[in-house]
């Protein structure tokens, strides 16, 4: 239920702070394939039609969202979200075809926005950092909920995903 999810995501953020923030880039991975795969099967998550490798909705859907928005947290936590440089734009218009509304699922459709996946970094954890010390979560003018910003982050997170950035920053991980 909601107030689970709500709770799993709390402590998760809870214990990501204690310490020094290690991003698990090869998990974060896994989890936006695991999403997209749950957001392109054709069974719909429906478990009288499941196939064997279908993700199920009612156990899986919850837990992978909580999961990237916790790891896009410690990525930028860590400092390493910094270090990845955008792409430079080629000029070329932004391809999408409106019938298939999935298109931002296509590698190759996607640009990353990390400026905005660390605004959008900060402002929960600003906003986790105040309902913890018991304070109002949202300033003056502020109009988005914590989960308008996770959902926010979850979509960043999978467009850095499909954008190859993630790769970008494990490779550099590796060099190190």
């Amino acid at each position: 239920d909601e107030q689970t999810k709500n709770d799993a995501f709390y402590l998760m953020w809870a214990l990501q702070r204690m310490g020094k923030p290690r991003p698990n880039i090869p998990f974060l991975n896994e989890c936006c394939g695991r999403l997209k795969q749950c957001m392109t099967q054709k069974t719909a998550g429906q478990p009288e039609y499941a196939k064997k490798d279908d993700v199920r909705f009612e156990t899986e859907l919850d837990q992978l969202l909580n999961f990237i928005a916790i790891e896009a947290l410690a990525l930028w936590r860590s400092g390493k979200l910094g270090e990845l440089k955008e792409p430079e734009d080629n000029g070329e218009p932004f391809k999408s075809d409106y019938r298939d509304m999935w298109d931002f699922l296509k590698p190759g459709n996607t640009k990353s926005n990390v400026p905005a996946l660390i605004e959008l970094c900060e402002t929960l954890d600003g906003m986790m950092a105040r309902k913890n010390a018991g304070q109002p979560m949202y300033e003056a003018g502020q109009k988005m909920t914590i989960d308008d910003v996770i959902n926010a982050i979850i979509v960043e997170a999978m467009c850095l995903w499909l954008s190859g950035g993630l790769n970008k920053l494990k490779d550099m991980e590796d060099e190190q």
